[in-house]
């Protein structure tokens, strides 16, 4: 895979993660079942800012489970079956008729945004029988303990970006399949079976989510984000569905773990470029000449076979370019006398780690505590675009689209336990509560993007829950709630 097809592969799964695709295509659609949007829908804009397209459910007042955890999102570790589930998945992957096979899931997905009434529901089913057996194989492959992928990480370590990924786009499209058939049952009023397509759908993200790259954990994250949309919110909204209060507690946060795979990428310039971890070591002036010259020739290959569309200019262009910055480097760090080409890979292996490590910090720190670490990020990458060491940039982890993406999925279930809540208020009381803190019946979460309670408003019958963008991008999370006539 190409560094161009690597950083559009991420883009998508970062894009996908903050829901603009699902978004446009599901939440002005009603789940079945529910009832029109209430005439006097509460102007959400002047509660908090700007939400985009508040999802709206309408629901059956419904206490929460007996015993608490009688519904499962996720596989117990307990229960899983030992094995790797990667070879299963692989194989329900593979096709002769791959293309096809793609085409009639995603042409299925894509109806799922027409309204329930116009929903072709008998060509859904059909799709479901002629993939019966694929999604048997699924299911058999999510309840396996492990999931490794098999990546050739040490074997290409200096070719990292070459790894082949056609399992994390082929994942969504299987991931698609899982959330028509949970959907299907939601419409069939077959709550056992759309939660049982749901838990396969979300064990099967995790697992896809679990490969070493940063992209497995974007691609993880963005099914997790599907078969919410697609399957989860419906389900909700469903007449007399069960509640899900404590389902939804129950999932592990985070839901994806990115540490370790941005760990992993931190060690990508390195693993690319060993001359940069040769620059700790002494040489001779000979051998840093020699060692500078190998780092140029390296970074020059790395740009035209993998179709960067940097350009590394000649080596002496090259130096001197990055001569003067060099410099104040050395006078900052207190550098004695040295050779040019000693300085030079010096100021590029620091210059390098030192971005690398900023990006890093959005890892171990809380979003509440980046402060202004983003926009210092931002300009460090405008810096390095201009100058010779714009490939360095290019592939750099997208370490801050892959934090919020996990914060954004965060804030998603937690909004969902608290529209549980709800319901399970309106099974004690008979009405929606005027305040979240009239709510007794169970633990409100807090929205994860603020640490603060969810914003929410009782107006006209309706209940409107909020969270504001919390970045530049990102739409916002709302949900109107109204109570189906019992």
């Amino acid at each position: 895979m190409s560094t161009r097809s690597y950083l559009y592969v991420t883009a998508l799964a970062t894009l996908l993660a903050a829901t603009p695709e699902l978004r446009a295509q599901v939440q002005s659609k009603l789940a079945p079942g529910a009832s029109p949007t209430p005439s006097a829908k509460p102007n959400y804009k002047n509660i908090a800012g700007s939400v985009d397209h508040p999802t709206v459910l309408n629901v059956t007042p419904t206490p929460t489970a007996t015993p608490a955890f009688r519904y499962r999102l996720l596989t117990l570790s307990a229960d899983r079956k030992p094995g790797n589930a990667a070879p299963v998945y692989l194989r329900v992957f593979w096709s002769d008729k791959a293309a096809e096979v793609n085409a009639a899931i995603n042409k299925a997905f894509d109806e799922l945004s027409a309204p329930a009434a116009q929903f072709p529901i008998d060509d859904a089913r059909k799709l479901i029988n002629e993939m019966r057996f694929k999604l048997e194989q699924l299911k058999f492959g999510s309840e396996r303990e492990r999931c490794d992928w098999g990546y050739t990480l040490r074997e290409q370590a200096e070719d990292s970006i070459a790894i082949m990924l056609p399992d994390a786009q082929q994942a969504r499209v299987m991931l698609r399949l899982l959330s028509i058939k949970a959907h299907v049952a939601v419409i069939d009023h077959k709550y056992d079976d759309a939660l049982a397509s749901i838990r396969v759908g979300f064990d099967f993200s995790r697992h896809v989510g679990s490969g070493p790259f940063l992209i497995n954990g974007l691609v993880g994250i963005s099914c997790i984000f599907v078969m919410t949309t697609q399957a989860l919110e419906p389900l909700i909204a469903a007449p007399n569905a069960p509640n899900l209060y404590w389902a939804l507690t129950a999932l592990p946060r985070p839901l994806i773990p990115f540490r370790d795979q941005t760990e992993l990428e931190r060690r990508l310039p390195e693993r690319m470029f060993p001359e940069l971890v040769a620059a700790a070591q002494p040489h001779t002036d000979a051998e840093w000449t020699s060692l500078l010259e190998r780092l140029h020739n390296r970074m020059t290959r790395v740009a035209a076979t993998y179709e960067t569309e940097v350009a590394i200019p000649p080596l002496d262009r090259f130096n001197a370019a990055l001569l003067p910055a060099a410099r104040q480097f050395a006078l900052r760090s207190h550098l004695t006398p040295m050779s040019d080409a000693h300085l030079l890979m010096l100021y590029i292996a620091d210059h390098v780690a030192t971005t690398w490590d900023e990006l890093l910090k959005a890892t171990y720190l809380p979003m509440d505590q980046w402060g202004d670490l983003p926009k210092s990020l931002e300009q460090r990458a405008a810096t390095l675009k201009q100058g010779p060491l714009q490939l360095f940039e290019t592939i750099s982890a997208a370490t801050f689209n892959a934090n919020r993406a996990v914060l954004r999925a965060h804030r998603k279930i937690a909004a969902l336990r608290v529209v549980e809540a709800l319901r399970a208020h309106a099974a004690a009381t008979g009405k929606l509560p005027a305040t979240l803190g009239e709510v007794k019946v169970v633990p409100l979460p807090d929205d994860p993007a603020t640490a603060k309670p969810f914003v929410y408003k009782l107006e006209n019958g309706a209940a409107t829950l909020l969270s504001p963008s919390f970045h530049d991008g990102d739409p916002g999370l709302g949900y109107i709630v109204t109570l189906r006539p019992l």
